[in-house]
């Protein structure tokens, strides 16, 4: 293990197995989603797991001396988000899309995540993980097909031997959420 800097904060590298452990887990994660199997991918989260989307919104420079810090595109933590969801409310998603009333996900899409450029390091103990990631998700249906592009953080802490989402933090790389209220990412 060693630690590094990277854009100014701390690093504390994981080991090459640990790593390939965080990236195994997250590939059978996205694997459970694209089978559809709802209930099994609610277990791999944490009771009190936050799911957090912020709403991303074009603005202007303030001035030549501006940053362009990505951030100040996002909703804040007091301000809306496209999704602010816990345990709780994941499970009652899910409950929805088992029932057949979502409407935007009767018929159920085809699905097909892609994810990449995985980033992991310890935060602050062993047992927790902080996971950075791209991810590509193409879906297919009665003609029409989506691809949704982003990025992830993700918080694993190790539990009995196996990891929980602690939180996920999505950023799609559009201005709009376009792709229905079900979109699992």
């Amino acid at each position: 293990m060693s630690a590094t800097s990277s854009a100014g904060q701390d690093r504390i590298e994981v080991e090459l197995e640990e790593h390939f452990e965080v990236v195994r887990f997250l590939i059978r994660e996205a694997q459970l989603l694209d089978e559809r199997r709802y209930a099994e991918w609610l277990s791999l989260f944490c009771e009190d797991a936050e799911y957090r989307v912020p709403i991303r919104r074009f603005r202007q420079a303030e001035g030549l001396d501006d940053d362009w810090d990505p951030s100040k595109e996002l909703s804040g933590e007091a301000e809306l988000q496209m999704t602010l969801s816990r345990l709780p409310e994941l499970t009652q998603r899910v409950g929805r899309l088992l029932s057949g009333k979502a409407h935007t996900e009767n018929p159920p899409w085809f699905t097909q995540r892609l994810l990449t450029n995985f980033d992991v390091r310890h935060g602050g103990d062993r047992d927790r993980f902080e996971v950075d990631s791209k991810f590509l998700l193409n879906r297919f249906k009665a003609g029409r097909e989506q691809t949704i592009v982003g990025s992830r953080k993700d918080t694993l802490l190790r539990v009995e031997g196996g990891f929980r989402i602690s939180r996920r933090w999505v950023l799609y790389n559009a201005d709009s959420y376009r792709w229905g209220a079900y979109v699992l990412i």
